[in-house]
């Protein structure tokens, strides 16, 4: 799976997001990678939920689109 910006509805708060039915987890320095490259696209890797923490999508490496 692969997210883009518009994915998360162009979020510039780092949290949860939905996604596709799936959470997922955004952090500051993917909505900065996004704000310098607005179309990059991030691969995400499953986190599984332990304790009290659920179980969601972490976004991870990101790569642009070709000829940008």
């Amino acid at each position: 799976m692969q997210i883009r910006w518009s994915d998360v509805g162009y979020t510039e708060q780092a949290g949860d997001c939905e996604v596709r039915d799936q959470i997922m987890q955004v952090d500051s320095r993917n909505i900065d990678i996004w704000k310098q490259h607005p179309t990059a696209v991030f691969d995400v890797a499953w986190i599984p939920g332990r304790f009290s923490i659920r179980a969601r999508w972490l976004l991870t490496s990101w790569t642009l689109p070709d000829g940008e």
